[in-house]
């Protein structure tokens, strides 16, 4: 009987203790807008436009071949060589891909197509192979400093010491730095609606 009553002071001593840490303080930002009758403005994320100019400053030049996201794949397959393991298909969980897509494995590269044919996505890393001769028009490539990045595009949407990234409108272009090595840019990842 003393622990079922223990039990239940230890219960109604951490509602208290609950109750304490509370005030009933009233909300300052939804009280003012109900006497002014404003509503709360909330920061509305823009995405960048990204017309035809955009999408050719972020093609890609590897093994002699130039393409870019939304190239037809079969215009461009023979041209990059010889794949290094085989292609895997996958149905992807982005909403911006209908139905399947197969990744393709380059020395260096790494692209996508939809199952209607067209390049989808574009990585490269200095993981997979830090020799890659995978570049961009711009002359952006692995082992290029966040300064030359910054030149070739403009101010990253964000920019921190890992990561920069652009966002377009139906385009998001990320770029990742070495931060255990020299600090310049070791991944790239061109992705496109379609």
């Amino acid at each position: 009987m003393k622990k079922l009553l223990l039990v239940f002071m230890i219960i109604a001593l951490c509602f208290a203790m609950c109750a304490c840490g509370e005030e009933n303080k009233p909300n300052e930002i939804n009280e003012a807008n109900v006497e002014t009758n404003v509503p709360i403005e909330e920061e509305e994320f823009q995405l960048r436009p990204a017309d035809e100019s955009v999408y050719q400053k972020f093609r890609v030049k590897y093994n002699g071949v130039e393409f870019g996201v939304k190239d037809k794949f079969d215009d461009v397959k023979e041209g990059l060589g010889e794949e290094i393991r085989p292609p895997q298909t996958y149905t992807p969980c982005a909403a911006a891909v209908e139905g399947e897509v197969t990744t393709h494995y380059y020395e260096g590269l790494t692209l996508e197509e939809t199952d209607k044919g067209i390049i989808y996505t574009i990585k490269f890393t200095s993981q997979e192979n830090p020799n890659s001769t995978a570049e961009l028009v711009t002359g952006i490539k692995l082992g290029s400093t966040r300064e030359d990045l910054i030149n070739a595009y403009g101010d990253p949407d964000s920019n921190d010491e890992y990561n920069a990234v652009f966002n377009y409108e139906n385009l998001y272009v990320g770029f990742s730095y070495d931060v255990d090595g020299d600090g310049n840019i070791c991944y790239f990842s061109i992705e496109s609606g379609v």
